[in-house]
């Protein structure tokens, strides 16, 4: 069942996640995983612990917190200009695809990523103009909370949160 779920639409699903807008895929990946819905899940720890991650996972991750890490204070000072904040978005959307294609975690690990997941691409959205709601400066301040969240629920040995 796990391999007829990556085999199903895989291209289409990574097409989706750099041009549609978050809901759909938010939608498409929940589609894509499991029958429990993003929406309805909280994220949690495993039985007081935090959950298993891999080597793909732990490398897309690091990317993205390395992308925003020296960008942090003109992020925060509101100077950042568009064409970084897409840069981010575009390298948030690039790392989303890579977990979405080739991470191998265990169902429940999983369906608590895809909660980070729908975090980090709602603030690539609002990064790169896509969401007229929120500001661009509130994105990238989303994905870092994303980060922080990933760090706190996913065992990720050396992981440290950004400083804010």
């Amino acid at each position: 069942m796990k391999q007829l779920h990556r085999s199903i639409g895989m291209a289409s699903l990574i097409a989706m996640l750099v041009s549609l807008p978050t809901a759909f895929v938010v939608a498409a990946e929940t589609t894509h995983q499991h029958e429990q819905g993003a929406a309805t899940a909280k994220l949690h720890l495993k039985d007081g612990k935090k959950w298993q991650t891999d080597d793909v996972l732990r490398q897309s991750m690091t990317s993205v917190k390395d992308a925003f890490t020296p960008r942090l204070p003109t992020i925060h000072q509101n100077k950042l200009d568009a064409k970084s904040y897409d840069e981010l978005a575009a390298k948030v959307n690039s790392e989303v695809a890579n977990i979405v294609k080739n991470c191998h975690l265990e169902k429940d690990a999983d369906a608590m990523l895809h909660l980070v997941i729908a975090d980090m691409l709602a603030g690539a959205d609002a990064m790169s103009g896509k969401d007229q709601k929120t500001s661009r400066q509130a994105g990238a301040v989303q994905v870092v909370q994303s980060l922080d969240n990933y760090g706190n629920y996913f065992d990720h040995p050396g992981w440290r949160n950004l400083e804010k």
